[in-house]
Formats: C-alpha cells, sequence, structure tokens
C-alpha cells in the first residue's frame, strides 16, 4: 500500500529532531529517576543538556528523494534547516543539495535514513560511516533497523563519537531484552511507531479495502509488475 504513512514518518524523523535538539528525552529520563535538579539549577546547568536551535542546521537524507524523503525535506525548510541528499538518482533542486555520501556524512548535524533495504544498503551505516559522522551529529533511522550495524553503532555512541540516535527501526526488532539500546543515555528508541497514528492505520485499511474491490471490479490498482525478461535471439 504506497504512500499511506508518507506525512506520519515524516512527522516522527521531525519530531526525533525537535525532541534532540532540546534533550527532551534525557530531561524526561531524570525526572523518572526523580533527579529534579536541573530546575534548581539556574545558569550552572545550562551545559547538561542539549539545547540548540534549528535554523541554520544540516540535515542529511540518505536515500532521501522518495514521498517521505520530500516531506521531510518541506519540514526541515520550514525550521530554518539546510537539506542534504544522497541517492543513486538523487539530483540538486529547490528542496535539497544533491551530494556524495561522504559529504553528507561530514557535514550534516542530523542524518536520517530513508532507503530501501538491499544487499547494497545493508549495514550501509557501519563503524567506517559512523566515523566520518560529527561528533556532535546525531542519527535518525525510520526506515529498515539492518541499514545499520547496530554494535558499531553502540561503540560510536559510547565512545562520545556520535551525540544521540534516534531509532524507530531496529535489527533484530524488538532488540534483544539486554540490548544496550534500551539504556543509552542519548538513544531515542520507539517500538516501530512511525506508521501506527490512528488517521495512517484507517488510511492503510481503506486503501486495502479499495485495491481489492478494484481487482474484483476487474480494475486492479497499485500493480507489482514482474520485470520484464530481455529478449533472446
Amino acid at each position: 500500500m504506497p504512500g499511506y504513512s508518507s506525512d506520519a514518518v515524516a512527522q516522527l524523523v521531525v519530531t526525533f529532531i525537535l525532541s534532540m535538539s532540546i534533550g527532551l528525552g534525557e530531561q524526561q529520563r531524570a525526572l523518572v529517576r526523580d533527579d529534579r535538579s536541573a530546575f534548581d539549577a539556574g545558569m550552572v546547568g545550562l551545559g547538561r543538556f542539549s539545547m540548540e536551535e534549528l535554523g541554520g542546521k544540516v540535515l542529511g537524507l540518505v536515500g532521501g528523494t522518495g514521498a517521505i524523503g520530500r516531506r521531510v525535506a518541506a519540514l526541515a525548510h520550514a525550521l530554518g534547516m539546510r537539506v542534504l541528499v544522497w541517492s543513486r538518482a538523487a539530483a540538486s533542486c529547490d528542496a535539497w543539495d544533491a551530494v556524495a555520501l561522504d559529504v553528507l556524512l561530514a557535514e550534516s548535524d542530523y542524518v536520517s535514513l530513508h532507503c530501501p533495504l538491499t544487499p547494497d544498503t545493508q549495514g550501509l551505516i557501519d563503524a567506517a560511516a559512523l566515523a566520518k559522522m560529527k561528533p556532535t551529529a546525531r542519527l535518525i533511522n525510520t526506515a529498515r533497523g539492518a541499514l545499520v550495524v547496530e554494535p558499531d553503532l553502540v561503540d560510536a555512541l559510547r565512545a562520545g563519537r556520535l551525540a544521540g540516535a534516534a531509532l524507530d527501526v531496529q535489527h533484530p526488532e524488538p532488540p534483544s531484552p539486554d540490548s544496550p539500546l534500551y539504556t543509552l543515555p542519548h538513544v531515542y528508541l520507539t517500538p516501530h511507531i512511525g506508521w501506527k497514528r490512528v488517521q495512517t492505520r484507517q488510511r492503510l485499511v481503506d486503501a486495502v479495502a479499495q485495491t481489492v474491490d478494484a481487482y474484483l471490479r476487474g480494475t486492479p490498482i497499485n500493480l507489482v509488475s514482474p520485470p520484464v525478461e530481455p529478449r533472446t535471439t
């Protein structure tokens, strides 16, 4: 069912960006621990949580030329961010600057993954890729968990080579009970909620019903065509 969750996933990406820019998750976790010291710290505690405006920050979209990536780019522009994109088919336009992957990783303050999982993209974000990112940068994955080599990500976070990560998808999914992703302080971990908003699920159900109805009427929609075999002579 194409397109039913594009708005919802794009909004989740921006929710992650907004939350990480102000350390929202970290502050809430402190309160859960009954740590209210930030309320009393005044100017002394300013460095405790990340607090940055997004205007002028750089968002890199890896494989972000599809419907979700375009919506994320539009929302990021509304926040005053500059958008970079890398994909095999990307070209610069009003929505973004197309750059090489190494450039995107090196220049982005937030890197968001939007490519499909294929043999070429599995493990795309590994130790070598993470090493090219700024230590102040943050990684967002709402696409497929296996795009990221999670042990490499954990190592980078623990060593302070990366400022944080927001993962709506993991590999495996859900993470193993002893996964360090559950407890790392600068990780925002959600259980694949990008498509789970009420309106999004209703849109999906409606689209399935319309597709079945169209098929029964003899006018099928949303067809997946098999690849055309080359002719041999």
